[in-house]
């Protein structure tokens, strides 16, 4: 399995305190990135920022790269603990307001995302992936918007027709908001903070899922 380059591996602590070491360091690093964005993100700044000298941050992470790492690895983990608490929990919601929940999630996490350095993330995404999660597949780490258990909110027969296709149905749902929210990331990042493009998401999720009947396949009767 490949691994990140060296420029981006940070050497792990193994006590405690220099793991509060290492926290303290990637929390400067995104305070720093939040509030001075990416061209403020150097190891002397955020050496500063965290209280220590820029030799005991050099003993962790190799250099720029491996902090914007490290953060961008805690905003995924942090994304992924919310899709999480999202798909399981309890309601009786509307379909509509589900998906309007999941959709401003991940529509936060990229524009949180934006702030940061789009190319980086978009260039070292499955790495980071692959480190927060070593031991799962690939696609068992993307969030995913339309599983089985997550259809079945919604009711009606065109609903009902997408359930017993749901593999592709998910795959349409993922991919597809996702491939928007990259190319916005990567070319237009600023489209992001757009109040509108949230509306946006809603009806396009809310138009495949219930805005009416699909088109047969074809050799399949009705």
């Amino acid at each position: 399995m490949p691994r990140a380059r060296t420029a981006i591996r940070r050497r792990l602590p193994k006590q405690e305190r220099s793991r509060r070491l290492v926290e303290a360091i990637v929390e400067a690093a995104r305070i720093t990135l939040a509030e001075s964005g990416a061209q403020a993100l150097t190891t002397v700044n955020v050496a500063a920022r965290a209280g220590v000298s820029v030799g005991s941050l050099y003993q962790y992470f190799a250099g720029r790269d491996a902090l914007l790492f490290a953060v961008l690895e805690d905003e995924v983990a942090r994304f992924q603990r919310e899709w999480s608490a999202w798909r399981s929990a309890t309601t009786r919601a509307p379909v509509a307001e589900r998906i309007a929940q999941g959709l401003a999630l991940t529509l936060a996490h990229y524009r949180r995302l934006a702030r940061s350095e789009p190319a980086f993330f978009l260039a070292h995404r499955d790495e980071i992936r692959r480190a927060l999660r070593p031991a799962r597949t690939r696609e068992a780490g993307h969030a995913r918007l339309g599983t089985r258990e997550d259809l079945l909110r919604a009711r009606g027969a065109f609903v009902r027709e997408r359930i017993d296709r749901v593999e592709i149905t998910s795959f349409v749902l993922t991919h597809g908001v996702q491939g928007l929210l990259d190319a916005a990331l990567a070319h237009q990042p600023e489209i992001l903070e757009a109040p509108e493009l949230e509306a946006e998401l809603v009806a396009l999720v809310s138009g495949y899922l219930v805005g009416g009947a699909a088109p047969s396949a074809p050799g399949r009767d009705r």
